[in-house]
Parts: structure tokens; C-alpha cells; sequence
């Protein structure tokens, strides 16, 4: 316990420069299957270059470890000397988990020493982002869900890039949003629209005939939100795009979707 190096509050913990492996371990804390979880820790060096890992500890509703029993939340070397570092990742737990406990520590040799303050273990609102990339996305029929191949991060791990749609993990209220660039591509009668598989359309704009012509001075950008809708646990939600005729090609590195409970 240190008094004199502390980021908030009395005290920090101090590791010491030697080659004895010490770790930290929290209290076991309930948690529900398929959340996610982050763990924050700040840090800070006194010379040296010494690493830090956090990592999720779980453990069954009898209090015996779930197989697998250790995801990371990260490992870093520390840069600064004599400065505070924040550093925070999030983890999702398994299916078997009724508990987690957050454990710190350093990682391989000593490296000087190192202090350790304000770490936190909290649930992670379940959340993703994914975009469309490398190529742009064309729909082969109308109606088809657009594929944002891409994830940005999926907190609860419930999108599918292969399908482009969202599952929902619990009953809940959400919010989506979809922004899209669409290439002008002699279309009729676009609509863009977040549809949900049993609570049907969420939000929808018409372009109506804007895409009609094959020069890029008539490319559109589409923004769609969808706020506070109520869905039900196993139901989809995904971007459509629906056209009278020759589908508007989605640009790559500029459409992206997201949502969060």
C-alpha cells in the first residue's frame, strides 16, 4: 500500500522491482450470461519498463471456475515515467458464468516499479458498430439486408458480419444507426429503412427518384435513426434497401451501422 503516489484517494498499490509474481485479485461479482464487462485500471511507472495485465476471472453459479476460466482484458508496457495511465478493455461472459472477479498484475520480468490505482469493474452496456469494407455492397434482389462485413467492436458478441443483422440478446429498449453513402445508379423509388424481423420497420427514408442518373454529382448519404425500440429477445434487426430497378451500390469505408441496448 502506498500513500505518497496515488492517482484518487489515500492510497495506490505498489508493486515492487522484484521477480516475485504478485497478483490481485477482486471480489467475486454476480453477472448474467452474455454480458459484457469492462475493467479500467490506471497505472503508472517509476522508471524501468514494466507490463500490466488485467484480465476477467469467471466462475459457475457453485462457485467452481467456468472452463476457460480467463479472459484478458489487455497487456500493456508502460511509456510514461512518472505519469498516470489509463488503460480499459471489455470482455463478454460466457454462457456458463454466474460470477466474475477482475485480477491484476504484472506480466513477465519486473521492469521497475509499478503503481496501481482506481481499477474498476463494471457491466459494459451490450453495444456494436461494423461497416461495409474493402468493396461496396450491391443488393442482389430488392429488399436485401445490407452487409456491414466489418465490426468495429460487438460488446456481447450479436452481430453477424456475414448477414448484416443484430440478434437481440434480452427483451429490451434500443437505439440503432445507419449511415450509408449510396452510389447514384439509375435507380427508382429508393428507400432505406432499419427493419426489425417481428417489430417490423424501426425507421425508413424515401429518396424517392435522387438516385436516378449515373453521375456521381447524385450520390446520396443516408442517415437513419431508430431510438428507444422496444425488442423482444431472438428478434433480428438489420438495414434494408429496397428499389424499383438496378440496386444502388453501398460504398465501402463510408457506411457504417451501430446499435446499443
Amino acid at each position: 500500500i502506498e500513500a505518497s503516489t496515488t492517482y484518487c484517494g489515500r492510497y495506490s498499490v505498489a508493486y515492487l522491482d522484484t521477480a516475485t509474481v504478485t497478483n490481485l485479485q477482486s471480489r467475486k461479482v454476480p453477472i448474467q450470461p452474455g454480458q459484457p464487462v469492462r475493467g479500467t485500471i490506471w497505472v503508472r511507472r517509476a522508471g524501468g519498463n514494466p507490463t500490466v495485465k488485467w484480465s476477467a476471472y469467471w466462475y459457475k453459479a457453485d462457485g467452481s471456475a467456468v472452463t476457460g476460466t480467463v479472459s484478458h482484458f489487455g497487456s500493456t508496457t508502460l511509456s510514461a515515467t512518472g505519469a498516470w495511465e489509463n488503460y480499459s478493455g471489455v470482455q463478454t461472459a460466457p454462457a456458463d458464468a454466474a460470477y466474475v472477479a477482475l485480477r491484476v498484475g504484472r506480466a513477465g520480468s519486473p521492469g521497475g516499479i509499478l503503481y496501481l490505482d482506481d481499477v474498476k469493474l463494471r457491466p459494459e452496456p451490450i453495444s456494436f458498430a461494423a461497416k461495409v469494407a474493402t468493396s461496396d455492397f450491391t443488393p442482389a434482389a430488392s429488399g436485401d439486408t445490407v452487409e456491414f462485413n466489418s465490426e468495429i467492436h460487438d460488446y456481447g458478441s450479436n452481430y453477424d458480419t456475414s448477414t448484416g443483422l443484430f440478434t437481440v440478446p434480452r427483451s429490451g429498449s434500443y437505439d440503432f444507426t445507419a449511415n450509408l453513402s449510396l452510389t447514384a445508379a439509375t435507380s427508382r423509388n429508393v428507400v432505406v429503412s432499419i427493419v426489425a424481423s417481428t417489430g417490423g420497420t424501426l425507421s425508413a427514408l424515401d429518396l424517392g427518384m435522387s438516385l436516378n442518373t449515373s453521375s456521381s454529382d447524385q450520390d446520396r448519404g443516408v442517415t437513419l435513426n431508430a431510438m428507444s425500440a422496444n425488442l423482444i429477445k431472438g428478434e433480428t434487426v438489420g438495414v434494408q434497401i429496397a428499389y424499383g430497378a438496378n440496386a444502388p451500390p453501398v460504398q465501402h469505408s463510408s457506411s457504417f451501422f451501430s446499435g446499443r441496448q
